[in-house]
């Protein structure tokens, strides 16, 4: 059974779920490990808090299903990649996290809500 599998089926796993030795998978930031000198710590940070364009945060209740797809897709990218690829590195997520934040954004800002 694969990782989004579980989180999907049992919301009370979702707050143990461990993505790095720092952060857990409810955390409002994602602090991956693998930091080396010279590079910047935003390159290893995905920050689900990020504001909206109606105001609010994606990690408001409201954004809840939202911000749970997000979490899961950028995850699987991660645990569950597709056959024959490789498991995306951490700093692969945090640069789909930012293309589907600007997603996110426009999807807000146009009033879809599904």
């Amino acid at each position: 059974m694969s990782m989004t599998t579980h989180l999907a089926d049992s919301p009370d796993l979702d707050a143990m779920v461990r993505v790095s030795s720092r952060s857990l998978w409810t955390d409002s930031q994602w602090l991956f490990d693998g930091m080396r000198p010279g590079l910047r710590s935003n390159r290893f940070r995905i920050d689900w808090s990020f504001a909206l364009p109606e105001e609010g945060r994606f990690t408001d209740p409201r954004w809840a299903g939202w911000l749970e797809d997000t979490r899961q897709f950028v995850w699987s990218m991660r645990v569950d990649p597709p056959s024959g690829r490789r498991r995306a590195r951490f700093v692969t997520l945090v640069s789909a996290s930012y293309k589907l934040r600007i997603l996110i954004r426009w999807m807000i800002d146009e009033n879809m809500r599904g």
